[in-house]
């Protein structure tokens, strides 16, 4: 079973993006925390296997979390890379 449809996602999907929110509150001792925001965009590729996953947080930071898997399944290798900034447009 591919990772795209162990998530329970159905057909040629190339990716998916989930958006999250927190509601702000007040501890027990009154410190404020705000609402938080992120969201998720998950990547597969055609048959379904996972590529990566890109974050991006209401803060404005981003993180991005791939996976390759060399053929033969030698090994398999995660990379956690944070902080990306989008590069502008010429």
């Amino acid at each position: 079973m591919s990772d795209r449809e162990q998530r329970n996602l159905r057909g040629p999907l190339k990716s998916c993006t989930e958006q999250n929110t927190v509601s702000g509150w007040i501890d027990a001792e009154g410190k404020t925390y705000p609402e938080v925001h992120w969201e998720d965009t998950t990547e597969y590729d055609m048959a379904g296997h996972l590529l990566n996953t890109r974050s991006r947080n209401s803060d404005g930071s981003t993180s991005l979390s791939g996976n390759s898997e060399a053929n033969l399944n030698f090994s398999k290798k995660s990379t956690t890379l944070t902080d990306l900034r989008p590069l502008p447009l010429n």
